[in-house]
């Protein structure tokens, strides 16, 4: 729950943070660079692509500038992304997920367009408990079963923040 927003240093281009304390109200963004990112108790970060980017590996790789690096001061971390996408074939199966630290996909979708590059507007979420305290790295994962996926322009957003475990 977000009030009073306060800024924090960004960690690179396309990455935002978004400060907060209380209880309801807005959100502010920045757009300067800084060396790293520390996700203080309340603090979303926000990294956003700045270029259009593809793939065509049946394999996971991550999406072009949806990664997320920190350090979190709890154990549990909740991560969003969204974004738009298409296949260059009809009927092609794409699959998206989020990762943390490296380890297995989690939160996967599988989104199939009818028509070839049909877009298709893609969102997940996946929220981890008992992680440890300190850095981690948050990446946004994609795959296709065939042919090639591509971003719909600069629009895709992974969303990282804390998360209570009460």
């Amino acid at each position: 729950i977000l009030t009073r927003p306060h800024l924090l240093a960004a960690p690179g281009a396309g990455t935002y943070l978004i400060g907060s304390t209380g209880v309801v109200g807005g959100l502010a963004f920045i757009t300067t660079a800084a060396a790293a990112a520390v996700v203080a108790v309340g603090d979303v970060l926000l990294r956003q692509g700045t270029a259009i980017t593809s793939m065509s590996s049946t394999g996971y790789a991550t999406i072009a500038d949806l990664t997320a690096s920190f350090t979190s001061a709890r154990s549990g971390i909740l991560a969003f992304l969204s974004l738009g996408a298409y296949n260059t074939n009809a009927s092609a199966n794409n699959f998206f997920a989020l990762r943390i630290d490296s380890a297995a996909e989690v939160g996967e979708i599988q989104v199939t367009q009818p028509n070839a590059s049909q877009d298709a507007a893609v969102q997940t979420m996946f929220v981890w408990t008992n992680q440890t305290i300190g850095p981690h790295v948050v990446d946004a994962r994609w795959r296709v079963d065939s042919f090639t996926v591509e971003s719909r322009g600069t629009n895709r957003r992974l969303v990282v923040m804390e998360a209570d475990q009460g």
